[in-house]
């Protein structure tokens, strides 16, 4: 007897899916995202579909499935790309030579950060909460911001040098993206306001005093 046909699975179906490796599948998801970009810039999240997509980006819809299953894949994957381009100029600042004060050091990463949000506000705005709202803030992954904070040392207000732990720069990476994240949604303004960020400079500075003389005392009664 003869075996009956197999059927496919989600999962099968996705392992099919084509997958942009050459360059003219690259082009083509550029151009999906650049028309995605555009339409969340002058249109908003209400006029984002698959097939508005495949409008203003000048290919057919099977094209696009061929690449994202859906409007929010694409989505996602500009959420991605935005936490990408942030972890770059971010590392470029930790790894450049420590010969700032501590103040102004502290305070180029912090206008890294901030700069990531600079241009089409209104785009990585709908971008970070749609991604922030399906479980997952692409602004503070594992392994990107805390990762640098805890290879690259840093001065606290005293110029000790700290380097902090692990849990450490988890605490302070969120506190300090969780605030950037929630300015994108409540006031956008902010981001770009010098109270913004000196308050932001007073979270981290603060932050970097306490861990500073923790890591004393700890080092004190090793000692002993």
């Amino acid at each position: 007897m003869a075996a009956p046909p197999k059927t496919k699975t989600k999962m099968d179906q996705s392992l099919v899916r084509r997958q942009p490796c050459q360059v003219r599948s690259r082009e083509k998801v550029e151009l999906i995202l650049e028309a995605t970009i555009e339409i969340l810039d002058k249109e908003g999240l209400e006029a984002l579909t698959t097939n508005r997509i495949a409008e203003v980006a000048g290919i057919s819809i099977g094209t696009l499935y061929q690449y994202f299953s859906n409007k929010q894949q694409v989505v996602d994957e500009l959420a991605q790309r935005e936490s990408d381009y942030l972890t770059t100029e971010l590392l470029a600042v930790l790894t450049a030579p420590d010969a700032q004060s501590p103040e102004a050091r502290l305070r180029q990463i912090i206008r890294t950060l901030l700069s990531g949000f600079g241009g089409r506000h209104q785009v990585r705005r709908i971008v970070l909460e749609q991604a922030i709202a399906r479980g997952h803030n692409p602004l503070i992954t594992p392994g990107h911001v805390s990762t640098f904070l805890t290879s690259a040392p840093l001065r606290d207000t005293d110029g000790r040098r700290v380097t902090l732990s692990p849990i450490e720069a988890f605490v302070l990476t969120r506190s300090v993206m969780g605030a950037i994240g929630s300015a994108l949604s409540h006031n956008e303004q902010w981001l770009a306001s010098a109270a913004f960020e000196d308050s932001l400079l007073a979270l981290i500075q603060g932050f970097l005093h306490a861990c500073g003389n923790n890591h004393q005392v700890h080092a004190a009664s090793a000692k002993t």
